[in-house]
C-alpha cells in the first residue's frame, strides 16, 4: 500500500513540476465550484 502511495505522490509531483496537473484537474474544480461545496 505504501509503493502505491509513493508512486502516486511521484506522478503527482511529476505533474505538477511539468505544468500539467492544472488541466487534468481543472474540471474537477470546475465542479466543485458549481456544486457550492462546503456549504457554509
Amino acid at each position: 500500500m505504501q509503493g502505491v502511495a509513493g508512486v502516486l505522490l511521484a506522478a503527482v509531483g511529476a505533474l505538477l513540476l511539468t505544468d500539467r496537473w492544472l488541466p487534468l484537474i481543472s474540471p474537477l474544480l470546475t465542479w466543485y465550484a458549481q456544486a457550492r461545496w462546503p456549504p457554509i
